[in-house]
């Protein structure tokens, strides 16, 4: 996963920062959710979202755009990439 600050982590260090609770999320609420591309065993999805929480006691409020890819793997849907950009304030 490449976080929105740049930051790369794995599935094991991104549940790691959720159970100590380094990462809080109070909201997240996601829109605009499109189909990039897809096959039998792979979906691209690209959607936004609008969070608010904190890492570390750190502010990580903010609209974000996301990218995911997802495999299918032994007949189950698996995330495996995702790239996250936040959106500027106007």
């Amino acid at each position: 996963m490449v976080a929105p600050d740049g930051s790369v982590s794995k599935k094991s260090g991104f549940l790691s920062d959720l159970k100590s609770g380094d990462i809080k999320l109070t909201s997240s609420v996601d829109s605009d959710m499109k189909l990039v591309a897809s096959s039998a065993d792979m979906a691209v999805v690209m959607y936004s979202t609008v969070d608010k929480g904190t890492y570390k006691g750190e502010d990580i409020g903010g609209t974000y755009r996301w990218l995911d890819v997802f495999a299918k793997r032994d007949g189950k849907w698996l995330l495996v990439a995702s790239q996250g950009t936040e959106v500027p304030k106007k």
